[in-house]
């Protein structure tokens, strides 16, 4: 885990809510003086507090929070489509231009404070894991839906367990790049992923030769089964994949 002090010194002593002092600003802390050390100093103290992280996340407006509780919940992972339908629920509208997940926060939002870059610290995730409640799962029994000349059915298959585990020997055997937008698979790596599975994603496309979507998030097995492993992986800085020890 990378000292917090550390993470802080990498940023700016400009203005903006990405800033030290902006951060500082937003929390209304008093510095011994305004050195960029005795900021740190501050922010760094601050943000290891768990009382102050509880009064941080009390202060969020409930899309914020919805927002949060994902990357929470995920490590520090979300995808587009997760915070559009956020924004759709709370009725926000999505932002013209954004580059980093901050920028779906307001200017003077409480959430800037637990960013530093793209993500949540490592010592604040872990305060803000005792806070968030873990998602709750449901099911829900449907009718078997009335099948169009031209429906299909998608079901999980006999062979989701063996796909599953091809998926992780791969991983393990091979060097897999992310997208440096999202550390989603990029299209290489998705054809890759589809030609170790039983049940592959051109079974269910009707194409024969490789995956035709344009990124994984339009996949119809790929993306859940991707999904489903985000939990015991890790994307490196070289953005390259592979099954995290700790979950061995």
């Amino acid at each position: 885990m990378r000292p917090l002090h550390d993470q802080l010194a990498g940023l700016t002593t400009g203005s903006d809510s990405s800033s030290i002092n902006g951060k500082v600003k937003l929390l209304k802390l008093k510095p011994r003086s305004t050195r960029k050390a005795d900021l740190i100093i501050a922010l760094a103290e601050a943000l290891n507090n768990p009382q102050v992280i509880t009064n941080i996340w009390k202060g969020l407006i409930p899309y914020e929070r919805a927002l949060l509780e994902v990357m929470v919940r995920r490590d520090n992972f979300i995808d587009r489509q997760d915070i559009i339908d956020i924004l759709n629920k709370y009725g926000k509208p999505e932002p013209p231009y954004y580059y980093h997940f901050a920028d779906f926060f307001g200017k003077n939002s409480l959430a800037h404070v637990l960013l530093i870059g793209r993500v949540i610290p490592d010592q604040v995730l872990s305060i803000l894991k005792t806070i968030v409640k873990p998602a709750a799962i449901q099911f829900q029994i449907w009718d078997e839906p009335k099948m169009g000349k031209y429906d299909k059915m998608l079901t999980v298959r006999e062979t989701f367990e063996q796909d599953f585990l091809n998926l992780i020997t791969l991983i393990n055997t091979s060097k897999l790049k992310t997208t440096k937008v999202g550390g989603l698979p990029t299209k290489t790596t998705m054809t890759k992923f589809d030609s170790v599975l039983q049940t592959t994603e051109s079974d269910l496309s009707g194409n024969s030769h490789c995956v035709t979507a344009r990124n994984i998030e339009a996949t119809t097995r790929l993306y859940p089964l991707f999904q489903l492993l985000y939990s015991t992986l890790y994307r490196s800085r070289i953005t390259r994949i592979f099954i995290n020890p700790r979950h061995h």
